[in-house]
């Protein structure tokens, strides 16, 4: 059985500067759910642009562009929602 690496569960996201420095445990939670492959500063928003591996993303083709992915937390569920 394949994994979500291998199924291309692949999906883009940011965190704000705002969310890191008020709430890490949130932003703790939101990146134990997935596996990094990019990370880029996004001077201009304030924030931090993530791609990563995730099984709450889509499968996605290869070589098409991830979706935007937004992320929410209840409780201690990681929730995520498409842009």
């Amino acid at each position: 059985m394949k994994n979500f690496v291998e199924k291309n569960r692949v999906g883009r996201f940011r965190i704000s500067n705002e969310l890191l420095r008020t709430s890490p445990y949130k932003v703790k939670l939101i990146m134990s759910k997935v596996v990094v492959v990019r990370c880029d500063s996004l001077f201009y928003m304030n924030a931090l642009e993530y791609v990563a591996y995730s099984p709450l993303f889509d499968i996605i083709e290869e070589g098409y562009v991830p979706q935007d992915y937004e992320f929410s937390i209840d409780g201690k569920k990681v929730i995520t929602s498409k842009i």
